[in-house]
């Protein structure tokens, strides 16, 4: 008897577009296959009966020149047979429906662009890393669910809108290194990170407590750099861990209530190491993080750092990557004035500052504590051996809400390590005022988040000790 072994075709299941397309944002199709290796790609435009092909790439930036115009994409499933033959299945084509709309008025970054190609001729891009932080706003938030985005234009708080603008942002900055905070999963892994890798940037991607629909991310130029580690530092473990040693004098120092917020807190950090492809600079560290947004967690914020510093220096230790220069980013959810930027601006948190007295007195009549048993006023000494630098100061309101006092407070923050890096004299224009609350607030249809991008430009502080 014999059997006669046939290998399934490749197939294409499903191929459909979830977003108005919109001139000047990359079109991302949405593909299942099925015994493919890969899918090859046919964009047109629609030009009275007939059909121009304008590009073969996974993604389509429709110009000014499509607008009002339909677009057809193709897709092809091919895989490869054990002979090393490819073998290609059948085309399947789909047409939209609606033409391409034309572009929003986005003149409020032109200053911003304007920055970056000053900034990016005559070779000088070569001279210094910039980096980005940028908190995205979630889908699906319960700020969003209890109407707080209720005074949002029509359409301008849709994820289908904002991951397209969004995107594009990042995309015109240039930036070497990418930190994102509350990324919406589904918008990065069908949208988000296909067109910034086709673009040039590679991403890390991490969920909040690994198992969140709000996450964070960290993209950087493929060009430029490979990926030589990368680990994700689960928050809420670090404290559990902390917790359970009962002897531990940091867990037994904060109020119940604290505890039970940290208990709460489902915050993650990335530590990312990168190696650059050239021979002038040493492989360094990324950290990306959001940490816990309570108000009264000041001391938290102070304890969720430390933790995050004690990892980055177990990981370089781990890649004998002693002292490596560093960049500190995220959302901090602290104010300029919070002990959290203390301690990493010093690399020291005495036992003696006053937040440990402030937290454990915070709560002590809701908790029901005996008056007569006496308050322990001072904490433990925190120490994390490297000593940051914070980026350039501003007067620009980072997180942006109408309902505030200025109308926003400044939260987000690019810290390097001092022995490594230093500003570059210029940094980003601010947005004007007029122009965040043209709409009432943000997010709008031209500003994607609450939050606002904020990007330093470092140079090296010595490129023959860095090399």
């Amino acid at each position: 008897m014999e059997f006669v072994c046939e290998r399934n075709r490749p197939v294409i299941d499903l191929i459909h577009i979830k977003q108005n397309v919109i001139q000047g944002f990359a079109v991302q199709p949405l593909v299942n296959k099925s015994f493919a290796d890969s899918v090859y790609f046919r964009w047109s435009v629609e030009q009275g009966d007939t059909w121009q092909v304008v590009s073969e790439q996974e993604s389509f930036v429709p110009t000014s020149d499509c607008v009002g115009k339909r677009l057809k994409v193709e897709a092809v499933p091919v895989s490869t047979t054990e002979t090393g033959e490819l073998d290609i299945g059948r085309r399947v084509a789909l047409e939209l429906a609606e033409g391409v709309q034309a572009a929003p008025d986005l003149s409020v970054f032109k200053d911003r662009w304007r920055h970056v190609a000053n900034t990016n001729k005559d070779g000088e891009r070569d001279n210094f890393l910039r980096v980005m932080s940028y908190n995205l706003l979630a889908d699906g938030t319960p700020a969003q669910r209890a109407g707080e985005y209720d005074y949002c234009e029509s359409g301008a708080m849709e994820i289908s809108y904002r991951k397209q603008l969004l995107t594009w942002e990042l995309i015109q900055y240039d930036a070497d290194v990418i930190c994102l905070q509350e990324v919406t999963p589904h918008a990065y892994k069908t949208y988000m990170e296909p067109v910034m890798r086709q673009t040039g940037w590679t991403g890390v991607f991490c969920n909040k407590n690994f198992n969140a629909q709000m996450a964070c991310a960290v993209f950087f130029k493929t060009s430029k750099y490979d990926l030589y580690m990368e680990e994700n530092v689960d928050l809420h473990s670090e404290w559990q861990a902390l917790k359970d040693a009962r002897s531990h004098s940091v867990s037994s120092l904060v109020s119940d209530t604290l505890r039970l917020e940290l208990d709460r807190a489902n915050t993650v950090a990335q530590i990312v190491a990168l190696t650059p492809k050239n021979d002038q600079e040493s492989p360094f560290f990324v950290v990306n993080t959001h940490l816990m947004g309570s108000p009264t967690a000041r001391l938290g914020r102070v304890i969720q750092v430390a933790a995050v510093m004690r990892r980055l220096r177990i990981a370089m230790t781990d890649c004998g990557l002693f002292d490596a220069p560093t960049v500190f980013s995220g959302d901090f959810n602290a104010s300029p004035d919070e002990p959290v930027h203390q301690l990493l601006s010093t690399g020291r948190f005495s036992r003696k500052h006053k937040v440990w007295a402030e937290t454990q007195s915070l709560f002590a009549e809701a908790e029901n504590r005996n008056s007569n048993k006496k308050q322990t006023q001072e904490g433990v000494d925190v120490n994390t051996e490297i000593v940051f630098h914070r980026g350039a100061s501003t007067a620009q309101r980072t997180y942006i809400d109408r309902r505030l006092d200025k109308g926003g407070a400044v939260v987000d923050f690019i810290y390097f390590s001092r022995n490594h890096f230093k500003l570059q004299n210029e940094h980003f224009p601010d947005f004007a005022p007029s122009d965040l609350f043209a709409d009432t607030s943000i997010p709008s249809r031209r500003f994607g988040s609450d939050h606002v991008a904020i990007v330093q430009d470092l140079v090296w502080s010595n490129r023959s000790e860095a090399a």
